[in-house]
């Protein structure tokens, strides 16, 4: 189930809608639905940065990085896999997958006690001192109703 989700949220996020929603500009097209740009990734002086829209998947021959739109989050933001999603999530308001993804791990809680209490007591401490970051426009646990961005660190 999660992995139809994620595969889901890889199809309805285009990475060269994603890409040009944070200001990246192709240099040129190559063949077969490949795009090149400088990379987003460093410090990039000639375009070494490939997009193939046709795989949906990137690749930099400069820094040596690649993959999905669900990496390129990482990457580019600097985050983990849960917050990548938030963010994926808040850039196409797409609130089932975390909702998805924390209902299963919530289940696999529930066999550590001692992991659910740290959990509340973690929630509760956080709805206290939640403000909205200026890099977003919305806290990155948007996408879970009733979460804060502290319940997806972990």
């Amino acid at each position: 189930m999660i992995r139809q989700a994620l595969d889901q949220l890889k199809h309805q996020i285009p990475l060269l809608d994603y890409l040009q929603g944070h200001h990246w500009q192709s240099t040129g097209r190559l063949s077969r639905g490949r795009w090149m740009g400088l990379c987003p990734l460093h410090q990039d002086h000639k375009p070494s940065f490939v997009v193939d829209t046709s795989k949906n998947l990137f690749y930099c021959y400069g820094c040596g990085r690649g993959g999905d739109v669900i990496r390129f989050a990482e990457l580019y933001h600097q985050v983990r896999f849960p917050q990548a999603l938030g963010l994926l999530c808040q850039w196409r308001g797409m609130a089932p997958l975390l909702h998805e993804t924390t209902r299963l791990y919530g289940m696999q809680l529930q066999r550590h006690a001692e992991a659910v209490v740290y959990l509340h007591q973690l929630a509760a401490v956080s709805r206290q001192q939640r403000r909205p970051t200026a890099s977003c426009q919305a806290p990155r646990a948007a996408c879970i109703p009733g979460s804060t961005s502290a319940d997806i660190q972990k």
